[in-house]
């Protein structure tokens, strides 16, 4: 199995997020958790956190 490290640093997903501003519009947010959020959990801390990009 390849570790999400791996994925991250990989060809395809670098060339994604280098293209992101080009093709896509909205905006993020990101956190670390031990525990999984539900879908809820999860819109909600995005409407209270995100950035516009």
């Amino acid at each position: 199995m390849v570790s999400l490290r791996a994925f991250v640093g990989s060809g395809p997903h670098l060339k994604a997020v280098k293209s992101f501003r080009n093709i896509a519009t909205g905006s993020t947010y990101q956190c670390e958790s031990d525990t999984v959020p539900t879908w809820e959990e999860t819109r909600r801390l995005w409407e209270e956190n995100y950035k516009e990009q």
